[in-house]
Order: C-alpha cells, then structure tokens, then sequence
C-alpha cells in the first residue's frame, strides 16, 4: 500500500461526494432541450457513443499499468500485500458497457461546446445546481463526479483507488450474505464511477462533471439514431415540483442570428414544461457572448 496521509477509502469517498460550488451546465440542442423540457429527464448515453473514443479506455490503462508495477515490486521484494493482484480481475472494470454518462459543464458559455454538441442558430446550455440534480444521481444509484485531467492527479487518484479496492476486499473475506452482496456492489460502483472521471488532458478546458450510472437490467433502456449507427442511452428523471413542473436553474442560447425569436421560443416551451421564475419576474434566459463563425 502506498503511504498516503489520508486513508484510501477516505479520499474515493471524499471524491465521489464532492459538489459544485456553482451551477452545471448541459449543452444541447434545440431537439434535446424540448425533449428535455418535455419529458422532465436528461439522457445518460452509452461511453461507446461519446465524442471522445479513448473515454475509459485512458482510465483502464492506467489502472493496469498501476497494477504491473506494483506486481514487479511487490515480487522484487516478497511484499505479501501485494499477493491479491495476482488474483485482481481488471476485466470487469474496463468494460465500457458498463458505463453511460451525462454531462456537464462548469462553464455556460464555452465556445468549443458550442462547436462539438450544437450548429450555430440550435445551440443551448440548460443550467442546474447540485440540489437540482440529487434526485437524478439517486433515480439511478449514480455518481456525480468532477473530472480529472491532469496526469499527476489521475496517478495518484488510481493508486488510492486501487487501496481502496484491497481494503474493501479484505473487508469482504468477513462478510456473507446480502451484507457482501451489498457491499461489492458499492464498492463496483464507486470503482466505475472513479475511472469514468478521468478524461485525456487535453479536453481539460471542458471542466466537466459527469453523471455516471451503469447498466442495470432493471431500467428500461431507450434508443436513438446517432452519427455512427444505434445509440443506447438511459432516461434519467430530473428533479420536478408538485406540479411536475421542471424545477431548474437557467437556459443560456447560444450564438444565433435572431435572439429575439429564439428567447420568445424558449420562454414559450418553459412557461408550458417548467418552473420560469426563481424570483418574481427574474427570468431564467441569457444568452451567449460567443460568436460562431457563419
């Protein structure tokens, strides 16, 4: 085990629970914010179907690079502790079937999000706070998680990662019964929620925070078409009122040719799906200082 000033199993806890101090925000378009609206969820989608094509694969070979050097040490120097990575199964934390992500941005105004998830004139970011999305993360028993980019942090959150896996294994040795189903069931979901949070360097101008969920047989799993053929995803319910009434914090639109028209539309499709008002008549529509070129 690495010396660490902080046990292991309190800085995965300490990181899986970490909250915004500001609002997330997702950007869409215009067909996904209406479905948004309409249906009162927000769509958690496969990691196959993401942008990025190296999404938790990156994760996974530093796990397993983490786990060959702690093999070749602990056989270089008869370190018993390290005997359990013989037996490790890294298999069933790297398959990406496992995950499906929704994501967020601290930033509601970020030009290359703009560029990747919308067109210029279909382009919004809807804005929550962490309150707003708790009952989403627990619809589905899943994790907000702050993504990581920098590869110092990304080393050191996998080795904690990896003490935490042993120390929760020697644990299980004593547990029988629903208490250890329960538990390595936690411990899984806490593993995957880690390694989804750990994204290529070079996307870190993002700063993203991720609902992760995994595949769960007991949720009914939806479908659409995307660039590359089917896409799988999941419908995650948001946080309504009594009403049903969405409750959120602010749509930014993005850059388009007639603002005008474009916040009439918006204003229209919240008054009819949503909450419009935080305050008495402090409406909850801005728009971007961005410009796309056209």
């Amino acid at each position: 085990m690495r010396p660490n000033a902080s046990s292991p199993i309190r800085v995965i806890n300490s990181f899986v629970r970490r909250r915004p101090d500001s609002l997330l925000h997702h950007y869409t378009n215009s067909a996904g914010l209406i479905g948004i609206f309409e249906s009162k969820a927000i769509w958690a989608t496969s990691v196959y179907h993401l942008n990025d094509s190296e999404e938790y694969l990156h994760a996974n070979r530093l796990l397993r690079k983490e786990i060959a050097r702690r093999r070749e040490d602990g056989a270089s120097s008869g370190n018993p502790i390290s005997d359990w990575l013989k037996e490790f199964d890294d298999e069933e934390f790297k398959r990406k079937e496992h995950v499906f992500i929704a994501s967020f941005s601290e930033k509601s105004d970020l030009l290359s999000q703009w560029r990747a998830y919308t067109s210029c004139d279909d382009a919004y970011s809807i804005g929550f706070s962490a309150s707003e999305l708790e009952h989403t993360i627990s619809a589905f028993e899943g994790r907000l998680v702050k993504c990581v980019y920098k590869a110092e942090e990304q080393e050191s959150l996998i080795g904690d990662l990896l003490d935490y896996i042993h120390k929760h294994r020697l644990r299980l040795e004593r547990l029988k019964g629903p208490k250890s189903c329960g538990l390595m069931a936690r411990v899984a979901n806490t593993v995957v929620s880690v390694l989804a949070a750990m994204k290529n360097p070079s996307f870190e101008e993002e700063q993203e925070w991720r609902i992760v969920v995994e595949l769960d047989s007991r949720q009914p799993m939806f479908f659409r078409s995307g660039r590359f053929g089917i896409v799988p995803y999941y419908k995650l319910p948001l946080t309504t009122d009594k009403n049903k009434k969405l409750i959120f914090s602010d749509v930014m639109i993005g850059p388009t040719t007639d603002r005008e028209a474009a916040e009439f539309a918006v204003d229209q499709l919240i008054g009819d799906n949503a909450i419009p008002w935080k305050k008495p008549f402090d409406k909850l529509i801005s728009h971007s200082l961005s410009s796309l070129r056209r």
